[in-house]
């Protein structure tokens, strides 16, 4: 997974790629001018489709706190590396995904992406403490 501080590539790299993009941002069509406010409608699904899939090894990850080499990334929300798996954050993708699935400016689909990733991400939660 992490090889010198840094994700190894390939499916764990896309994955926190994607989990960073689709839902650490927050998503405002009023404020900001720029295409962000489409984004969701391509990235949300894609970060939320990680965490239904690979959700209880993500999680395994976030509890192990693999953090990536915050010199070898792009510093992200609250400073973290961009490829960090840890449980702050995985903390916040929870809250984001909740907070998603209820917004009214998101269309049905990706409420309800939204809504079955955070169940996945209870579901993890759930079951890694049995």
């Amino acid at each position: 997974m992490l090889e010198g501080g840094r994700f190894s590539g390939g499916l764990p790299e896309r994955a926190s790629d994607f989990l960073k993009m689709g839902i650490e941002q927050d998503y405002d069509d009023k404020t900001d001018l720029s295409a962000k406010p489409y984004e969701w409608k391509v990235l949300l699904p894609a970060a939320a489709t990680w965490l239904t899939i690979a959700g209880r090894a993500i999680y395994s990850h976030c509890l192990a706190d693999e953090v990536e080499d915050l010199q070898a990334v792009a510093e992200t929300q609250g400073g973290w590396g961009g490829g960090s798996w840890t449980m702050q954050r995985w903390t916040l993708w929870k809250a984001q995904l909740e907070q998603f699935a209820g917004r009214d400016d998101f269309d049905n689909e990706r409420r309800a992406v939204a809504m079955q990733a955070a169940r996945k991400m209870l579901e993890a939660e759930v079951g890694h403490a049995d």
